[in-house]
Order: C-alpha cells, then sequence, then structure tokens
C-alpha cells in the first residue's frame, strides 16, 4: 500500500510540476504573441485603440489555458481513468481565477501591511534584497497558504464529490499544502535574502511541495470510489 502511495505521489508531483512549466509556456507564448501584435500595429501606423479590446481578450484566455494545462497534465499523468477529463479541465480552467482570490482574501487577513520588504540597489533590480516582516508571519504564512489552497480545491472539490467519498478531505487537504508552500517560500527568503533567485527557487520548489502534499491525502480520497 504505501509503496502504490508513494507511486502516485510521485505521478502527481510530476503532473503538477508538467503543469507549471505548461503554465509558463502559455503566458511566455501569451506574451510574444501580444509584442507581435504590437508591432504589426505600429509598423501599418493601427490606431492603439481600434486593438485595446484584444488586451483583455488575451488575459483571459490566458488564464484559462493556464489553469486547462494544469488540469490536462494532472490527468494525462495520474488521473487518468479515475476522473471524467472534461469536467477536470473545465474546473482547473477555473483555478487560476481561483488562487488570485484566494490570494486577496488571505492578504485581507495580514495584519501587516506586507509580508516582505524589498531594497533595491541598482537599477536593473537584479540585486534587491527581500526581507521577511515579522510582524504576524505566521498568520500571513497561514492564511495566504490555506486560502489560496482552499480556493484552488474547491472547483475540483466539485468533480470529486460525484464519484469518490468524503472528498470534502481534498479540500483540507489542499489547504494544507498551501501552506507548506507559503512557508517553503518565506524560508527560501529568509535564507536566499536575493528576491530574483528567491522567486526562481519558489518556482521550482510552489509545485513539489504543493503536489507532494496534496497527492498524499489525494490517494486516500482516490480510494473512496462511491459504488453504484
Amino acid at each position: 500500500m504505501e509503496r502504490t502511495r508513494r507511486q502516485f505521489i510521485v505521478r502527481w508531483i510530476v503532473a503538477t510540476l508538467a503543469g507549471w512549466i505548461l503554465g509558463f509556456i502559455v503566458i511566455f507564448t501569451t506574451a510574444m504573441l501580444w509584442e507581435l501584435i504590437g508591432t504589426v500595429s505600429y509598423r501599418n501606423h493601427w490606431n492603439p485603440n481600434s486593438i485595446d479590446w484584444l488586451f483583455p481578450v488575451l488575459q483571459g484566455l490566458t488564464v484559462l489555458l493556464v489553469g486547462f494545462s494544469f488540469g490536462l497534465a494532472q490527468w494525462q499523468i495520474a488521473l487518468k481513468g479515475k476522473v471524467p477529463r472534461r469536467w477536470w479541465l473545465a474546473a482547473n480552467s477555473l483555478n487560476v481565477i481561483a488562487a488570485l482570490v484566494g490570494l486577496w482574501l488571505g492578504r485581507r487577513t495580514i495584519p501587516s501591511s506586507s509580508l516582505f520588504t524589498f531594497q533595491s540597489g541598482t537599477l536593473s533590480g537584479f540585486d534587491t534584497v527581500m526581507t521577511v516582516n515579522e510582524t504576524g508571519l505566521i498568520t500571513s504564512v497561514a492564511a495566504i497558504g490555506a486560502f489560496v489552497g482552499i480556493a484552488v480545491s474547491l472547483p475540483q472539490w466539485l468533480v470529486l464529490r460525484h464519484s469518490f467519498q468524503q472528498a470534502y478531505q481534498w479540500i483540507l487537504g489542499a489547504a494544507l499544502g498551501g501552506i507548506a508552500a507559503s512557508a517553503s517560500f518565506v524560508m527560501i527568503v529568509l535564507i536566499m535574502r536575493d528576491a530574483v533567485l528567491s522567486y526562481s527557487l519558489c518556482c521550482c520548489s510552489t509545485p513539489i511541495i504543493f503536489g507532494g502534499v496534496t497527492g498524499y491525502v489525494l490517494f486516500d480520497v482516490l480510494k473512496r470510489a462511491k459504488t453504484e
């Protein structure tokens, strides 16, 4: 059983990491597309107001595609045959919006004005020093991580609850995963202090930590399939 659990957790971590990478590819592609549109617009002397509507459209598509990429990777690598593909992809398409809402709600509970302080030495910003504000640190980490985890898991829970018993545990697991990922970011900042390096390491650690914690919980949820 433990071996099977470990195998699933590894697959889930790989799936989460793959979705993270695909999401960055989508963002990069959209940015390049907008740059191309701007270049074509400038060369053809288009009225800037005539293409203003394209930017929010591209933003909306990017948000949906990033979440879709996560869902596709997760289903293809770890969930194939366990949950309906179309509903899982639809639920994950809302995840970026849910994460932003969760981040906003989490920050509303922070007693201090900001979790981090930045001190830039040069205009490039590559030597920016990033420090952690200790006032309300534990509350801030717990609030941000939990709210983001819960918000992200709610659309997925709506899918899981139709096929599995006690699917609410997925929400609890996602909250714990969010707290663990948030705490890891703070630890990285405390050790590295460099903003660029901290964010870079966080981009690598977040999907691994979140995937490891949530994968442990999801394994138990998927064992409790509802009988017809």
